[in-house]
């Protein structure tokens, strides 16, 4: 139906929130561009492309989508990187917008030591 997902469990507190980021790019091997999610593509033609995700405490999804037939964009659906930030409640709190936070703030704002990254296929 025109939809694509990543599907994880994962292990969270109730009040926890979730921001995850889509590695659009890189300036050098040192520095990753993370962008925030839910973020929409626009082309000249019209056409657009979504990603978007949804948690609870037990799982998160990230879906793509559009407009069109997205198979004809294989470079947004292959090969993709998102960074998962799973936030305590009790931090959340402080702010309202933590989801349109760039990456860099996000991290320094919770004092998150992203060298702890967890992979997961």
């Amino acid at each position: 139906n025109n939809e694509y997902s990543f599907y994880r469990q994962i292990s969270a507190n109730l009040e926890d929130n979730v921001v995850i980021y889509r590695l659009s790019g890189v300036i050098d091997s040192q520095t990753p561009i993370w962008q925030p999610i839910p973020r929409t593509v626009y082309f000249d033609n019209g056409d657009e492309f979504d990603y978007d995700y949804d948690f609870s405490r037990e799982d998160f999804t990230i879906y793509a989508g559009g407009n069109y037939n997205i198979a004809t964009s294989p470079e947004l659906l292959n090969d993709q990187t998102f960074r998962v930030v799973i936030i305590p409640g009790n931090f959340a709190n402080k702010s309202s917008n933590i989801k349109e936070m760039d990456y860099e703030t996000l991290i320094a704002k919770y004092n998150i030591d992203d060298s702890k990254v967890k992979v997961i296929n």
